[in-house]
Parts: C-alpha cells; sequence; structure tokens
C-alpha cells in the first residue's frame, strides 16, 4: 500500500524523498514489452512480459482457430513380402491416426518380411530412421488409397525397409 502511494505521488509530479529509484522503476515498467512466441505445430502461444533485461510474466494459452479444421491423416505400417505395391496392401497394414508427419511406429519383422511405412503425400515427404540412423528405406512409391471411413482416395508414400528380417523396430518419422 506504501509503495503503491509513492508511485502514485511520483507519477502526479510531486517530488519527495527517493524520488530518483522510483522514477527509474516507473521508466523500466513503461518501456515493458509483450513478447508473443508461437509453437508451431503445437496450436499455443506463450507470452512473456519484459522490462527490457528480464522476464517479469509468463503465460501460456490454447490457440482456437474457428475458421480452420484440424487435417487427420491416417499412417499405415505393418510388414510384408518384398516388391508390395498394391492399394489393398496397403489398406491390409496397420493404421493410426495423425495429425503430423512427425511419430514413431513400432513393428516386429521376421526372416522375408520388410517393415512397410505408408504416408500421405500431403503431409510431406518424411524423413525415416531407426536405431540412430537415418534412412534404411527404399525411395518411396505414390500409391493411391481410398480411405475405408470417409471414402475419400488420397495420394500416399509408400516405403519399403531396405533390409529384411530386422526383428522388433521403432521407426522414427519425422
Amino acid at each position: 500500500m506504501l509503495r503503491n502511494t509513492a508511485l502514485d505521488r511520483d507519477l502526479s509530479g510531486t517530488s519527495g524523498p527517493g524520488t530518483g529509484t522510483i522514477e527509474k522503476l516507473i521508466r523500466r515498467r513503461l518501456v515493458a514489452r509483450r513478447i508473443k512466441v508461437e509453437s508451431k505445430g503445437a496450436y499455443k502461444s506463450a507470452y512473456l512480459d519484459t522490462d527490457g533485461h528480464r522476464v517479469v510474466g509468463a503465460y501460456i494459452l490454447q490457440k482456437v482457430y474457428v475458421d480452420q479444421s484440424i487435417k487427420a491423416y491416417r499412417r499405415y505400417f505393418g510388414v510384408g513380402a518384398s516388391g508390395q505395391s498394391s492399394e489393398a496392401f496397403v489398406r491390409s497394414l496397420d493404421n493410426d491416426l495423425i495429425q503430423s508427419k512427425i511419430g514413431q511406429v513400432s513393428v516386429h519383422a521376421d526372416l522375408s518380411q520388410h517393415i512397410y511405412i505408408a504416408q500421405p503425400v500431403e503431409a510431406g515427404l518424411p524423413v525415416l530412421s531407426y536405431a540412430g540412423l537415418q534412412g534404411g528405406f527404399n525411395a518411396p512409391l505414390t500409391v493411391s488409397v481410398r480411405d475405408h471411413q470417409t471414402g475419400a482416395v488420397m495420394n500416399y508414400y509408400l516405403f519399403e525397409s531396405v533390409n529384411d528380417n530386422l526383428g522388433q523396430t521403432t521407426i522414427e518419422v519425422e
């Protein structure tokens, strides 16, 4: 309460003992800035209130897009014999609904079984890696697949692992 009284007195133009430090404080508060930081793909905004040198407040708000729908894609993954590229094969694989090309899948490939991953072309060309190394997959083929739930036809990148018999493997999709 005493601090507010001192600030009010200084803002009104009257002076008193210790006014210099309070004036500096007021000037620092007047140059405070609000910085908006948007997290790409996470649908969140962070606001930082600064006084020129340090953060004096921070909060995160959930973004709401009223006019934009969130696009969901279907990622197919699994194992099969070498050289598969048909729509029926892709639809026979396990699948997940995704909102981004980034993620991971886990599969188990035995002898003569290759790992297959199909990602929508619309989501972008992913980089695949496993065991900490990028690659290990042939160049992707493009296959048209009709979604069994929506009936929409979408083009997919179909990746086949170079090697078979990889055992239990987790593939990072970036």
